[in-house]
């Protein structure tokens, strides 16, 4: 294995690259600004990846990217690595729609009032006969957007007074068996 070189350093200074390391919030992006600099600094592609905890390919692709697209091509995140989503962009936006909007017991799915990742999975089946583990719907649905809550229920003809003297009586009651 030869040892890392930088061909060009694109006007990069080592000090550059320190105050450069010191602004970038991105923990990957500093690593890969840091395999750079150590390269200019003289280490070996071992030691980089033995103090990064990186892979040593991983330090060599760092230094190539460099090498060809300069500073913007090293810090330029691509696409995360992963299975594309199963459901296309319409089908997404029509299940967030019929969530927002439907009920499972108006579209004939549960008999529930509330939506949780059983309906949605009978959702799916039945309407795109795509078959999402639940632990996938909850992923999809954090990406979306929307945030999972219990459901609650309010009164509509509540009488405020007589919630009122029900907390006292509740906050009575719990003091007297504290």
């Amino acid at each position: 294995m030869g040892a890392l070189r930088l061909a060009t350093t694109h006007g990069w200074t080592i000090e550059e690259l320190k105050e450069l390391e010191k602004q970038t919030d991105d923990v990957r992006a500093r690593q890969r600004i840091m395999s750079v600099r150590f390269v200019m600094e003289g280490y070996e592609g071992q030691e980089i990846a033995r103090i990064l905890v990186r892979a040593r390919q991983a330090i060599s692709i760092y230094i190539h990217t460099f090498e060809e697209e300069g500073m913007d091509g090293l810090l330029r995140r691509g696409t995360s690595p992963g299975k594309p989503c199963r459901l296309s962009k319409e089908q997404q936006e029509q299940l967030m729609k019929t969530i927002i909007e439907e009920t499972p017991k108006s579209i004939g799915i549960a008999m529930e009032s509330h939506w949780h990742t059983r309906n949605i999975q009978a959702y799916l089946v039945s309407s795109f006969d795509t078959y999402l583990s639940r632990e996938a719907i909850r992923l999809l649905l954090h990406r979306m957007g929307l945030r999972y809550t219990r459901p609650t229920y309010q009164l509509k003809r509540a009488d405020k007074k007589k919630q009122a003297a029900f907390q006292k009586d509740i906050h009575m009651v719990k003091k007297h068996y504290k």
